[in-house]
């Protein structure tokens, strides 16, 4: 609950990447030089930066307000955490934001001799193994005392989650608020709202089901503590986190009963975010409503339409706050994702009315950032946009424009590298072999269709955990259909002996996956019919 509006914000512009502070009252952020070396220098162990590279670093402390020797540490538990690189800029705001407040909290430390002082001095040095050693020896001291081992368990804890133990963090709030003597302690809901924070954050970042599953069952058990009419605004605060919560899940497990369920938490809080239509919480919550009805919407089959169209007109009224003058990167944001839901609203649609909105915007927002001033914004620019490109080119069947989708889909790679955003990388590609094959196949190119295959291949060298959603049957049934393609295009009997292979091989996945096991067994036969030709 705490800093959801600020965090929500802050992750639109450590996303853009971009240098200059917001006109919203909010830290400078990363430059975007920082953001790539932050990336690009992952696996390099601090001491083998060169000297510049330091230096850059040591920059960004200043830039972000951080002490001196801040990102080293700050790397060092990135890299540990085994969270994915996308992950990064955000982790890094909330590192920035939580190290100060550790320091503010210490007073709430029971009074024991040099526990406080101790503690300060080892996380003004940020050596947090060494404050969470004192803090665990004073626990052991305590263990008889629950009314000062309490608050002790709880500083672990929030020292865990800036480290980003999630699932450790979520266990000492818990420790720490069954100690308290009865529910209406002042910090039982406190550390119960921090325990579910624990969860949603191990859910988010981890794509880990039984954590948000925790999540929401924490959720509403603060909601029961803490009715609407004891502090209305509070309560659809937790209203919309359980609603953001119960989304991450139905998206992860691509449920539409909890996307539906998501969708009926938001609107509960609706009433209250109404009553000031002129506010940032009014806006944020119209963005968030928007994303929901728009994932909902992709779910839906008959009303997916109407629901999409619902989406765009909460972009819309987040976008009569979020002006580019004011706000100029929530503006790009709520911007990107409009157009983003044209897109799907063009899917549903027979003519190219919503790619051209969509179209519209990317060459807008392309026209305000580009690679230099914002380098991961005007990559997701260029990756959305050569889709919306490519989409209108076999509307239009225009070579022309199936070429501008795939220059465009290329620019994003200069950005999105495998080093620094794999799981960006790899979809990139995914697409970018989608447009080469049909470039290939129109203009009887044999070209990009060996690009193509070389695509896939590398893509299927890929641990499926850098793939993301990209499962190897997809691959394999895109790989077997550019090799189809190419071995028809030049009669190459060895293409075809390729993709008979490839799709043999992917066939029993391809049984169990009723959206690819008609292709697949269509190209099979195909490849196999070309084979025994003369």
């Amino acid at each position: 609950m705490i800093y959801r509006q600020l965090l929500t914000i802050l992750f639109s512009l450590f996303t853009l990447g971009i240098c200059q502070a917001a006109a919203t009252p909010v830290p400078d952020l990363l430059t975007p030089a920082g953001s790539r070396l932050l990336l690009d220098s992952r696996d390099i162990p601090w001491e083998q930066l060169t000297p510049e590279q330091q230096t850059t670093f040591h920059q960004e402390e200043t830039h972000l307000g951080l002490p001196h020797n801040t990102l080293p540490t700050l790397r060092t538990l990135l890299r540990d955490s085994q969270i994915a690189t996308k992950h990064w800029f955000v982790l890094t705001l909330d590192f920035a934001q939580r190290y100060p407040m550790h320091l503010e909290r210490i007073q709430n430390l029971p009074e024991i001799p040099t526990l406080r002082e101790s503690v300060k001095n080892a996380l003004t040095t940020l050596n947090f193994p060494e404050a969470d050693s004192l803090l665990a020896n004073a626990a052991i001291t305590l263990k008889d005392d629950p009314a000062n081992l309490a608050p002790i368990l709880a500083f672990q804890a929030d020292l865990a989650n800036t480290r980003f133990q999630y699932t450790h963090a979520a266990s000492l709030f818990q420790q720490a608020r069954q100690l308290l003597p009865d529910k209406e302690h002042k910090h039982y809901t406190l550390w119960l709202n921090r325990e579910q924070s624990a969860w949603n954050n191990q859910g988010l970042r981890h794509n880990d089901r039984n954590a948000l599953e925790q999540a929401v069952t924490l959720h509403r058990e603060w909601l029961t503590l803490n009715p609407r009419e004891k502090n209305e605004e509070e309560w659809a605060e937790n209203q919309e986190e359980l609603g953001d919560t119960l989304e991450t899940l139905g998206l992860l497990i691509k449920d539409a009963e909890t996307l539906r369920l998501a969708l009926t938490t938001h609107k509960e809080a609706l009433p209250i975010r109404s009553k000031n239509r002129t506010s940032t919480d009014w806006a944020a919550h119209q963005v968030q409503l928007g994303e929901l009805l728009k994932h909902f919407g992709i779910l839906e089959n008959d009303q997916g339409f109407e629901t999409l169209q619902r989406a765009a007109l909460a972009y819309k009224e987040a976008l009569k706050i979020y002006t580019k003058e004011r706000y100029p990167y929530s503006w790009a944001r709520t911007q990107l994702q409009l157009a983003d839901l044209y897109y799907y609203l063009g899917n549903r649609d027979s003519g190219t009315y919503f790619f051209d909105l969509g179209t519209q915007i990317y060459q807008q927002l392309l026209g305000e950032y580009n690679q230099e001033r914002a380098p991961f914004l005007w990559a997701e620019i260029q990756n959305e946009f050569s889709q919306t490109q490519a989409t209108l080119a076999r509307r239009k069947h225009s070579l022309s424009t199936l070429r501008k989708a795939i220059a465009t889909g290329r620019e994003a790679l200069k950005e999105w590298t495998l080093k620094r955003l794999p799981e960006n990388w790899a979809r990139a590609h995914y697409n970018l072999g989608l447009d080469l094959i049909k470039l290939g196949q129109d203009a009887e190119e044999a070209e990009p269709l060996l690009e193509a295959v070389t695509t896939y291949q590398t893509l299927l060298e890929i641990p499926q955990t850098i793939r993301g959603g990209i499962t190897q049957v997809k691959i394999q049934h895109k790989l077997g259909r550019a090799l189809l393609e190419l071995g028809k295009l030049n009669h190459d009997k060895a293409s075809l002996e390729k993709a008979v292979n490839v799709l043999e091989t992917a066939m029993p996945q391809c049984e169990e996956n009723n959206d690819l096991h008609e292709e697949c067994v269509e190209f099979l036969q195909k490849a196999k019919t070309l084979l025994q030709s003369p």
